[in-house]
């Protein structure tokens, strides 16, 4: 799954709004617990989350590596996870048949 993110990291401290900080300060950290919160939930109902910050979107080329590299991992984890389980379950070196339809998403 891809959520967009309007916030980068690398900016806190140069957009912190000059006019009621403390208000901006206490939701933009209300957020960022909120997004860890559903990160949290995401992940238990299968989901592999990647942030894609707006800032990320000025430099394309840099943005698809990182998303094929994230694809990539997460294709090698899946991997390793149903060799693993065919070998639990005493099946042959080949894993097991995964039906297709089930949950699609991004890194």
């Amino acid at each position: 799954m891809l959520r967009s993110g309007l916030r980068c990291l690398a900016a806190i401290d140069i957009d912190t709004p000059k006019s009621r900080t403390k208000f901006w300060v206490e939701k933009l950290e209300s957020n960022v617990m909120r997004d860890r919160r559903v990160n949290r939930e995401l992940a238990k109902l299968g989901w592999h989350v990647v942030t894609v910050w707006e800032c990320e979107l000025g430099a394309p080329d840099r943005l698809s590596k990182r998303l094929e590299v994230k694809l990539n991992e997460r294709h090698q984890m899946r991997k390793s996870h149903l060799a693993g389980r065919a070998r639990t379950l005493g099946h042959s070196k080949s894993a097991p048949r995964v039906k297709s339809g089930g949950k699609r998403g991004g890194g």
